[in-house]
């Protein structure tokens, strides 16, 4: 007869989303809990503080098993293997999370993001404005990656009209303040468009 295993407590899941857990602790957490996709997510994400990869993407992938449809872990899997220089298996999450989970925005922000340290100004820039198509340019952070991606393009001669791609770029600028007049990345973006 197995012994049935209890509900992580709450005080415990506020210690390990607040990443007050130390590796034991997480994976007593692992071993001894019956833990739901949102918990094994943010387990994960305690373990990849603690600069503990395999065990993060231990937590990642059983959160995606048991929850196909939950987005976050999807997106964090791609931000770790992009850590790793796994860009195979960062595409592989990519399109797994595409089909199956329900809100893909979080995933397309992180695979742009991610297209974006790769130096494709391209692939991010299209994951940015689908973001904001998606979003209804409720996404503060889509709206910078849009930006950041085409003065990018500019800066790095990949532009097909440079003169649009500014333009464009200081439209989303213009837009993302008045949406979001507190952020400080768009206040530090007003750099570029001041000249």
């Amino acid at each position: 007869m197995t012994k049935e295993m209890k509900s992580l407590p709450i005080g415990e899941e506020i210690k390990i989303a607040t990443y007050g857990c130390t590796k034991e602790e997480l994976v007593h957490a692992l071993d001894s809990y019956r833990l739901t996709p949102t918990q094994l997510n943010s387990i994960g994400n305690a373990f990849r503080n603690l600069d503990e990869l395999e065990l993060a993407e231990k937590a990642f992938l059983k959160s995606i098993d048991l929850a196909p449809g939950y987005d976050e872990p999807y997106a964090h899997l791609i931000s770790l293997y992009g850590k790793l220089n796994r860009f195979d298996l960062c595409e592989a999450i990519y399109q797994k999370g595409s089909k199956l989970a329900t809100k893909k925005t979080y995933i397309m922000y992180h695979d742009g993001r991610l297209k974006f340290l790769k130096g494709d100004y391209n692939g991010s820039l299209v994951a940015g404005r689908c973001i904001l198509i998606d979003e209804q340019w409720r996404d503060e952070n889509a709206i910078v990656l849009v930006i950041k991606s085409l003065l990018m393009l500019i800066k790095t001669n990949q532009s097909e009209n440079s003169d649009n791609d500014l333009q464009e770029a200081k439209l989303a600028w213009k837009r993302g303040l008045t949406l979001f007049p507190g952020s400080q990345e768009l206040l530090e973006l007003s750099k570029a468009f001041s000249k």
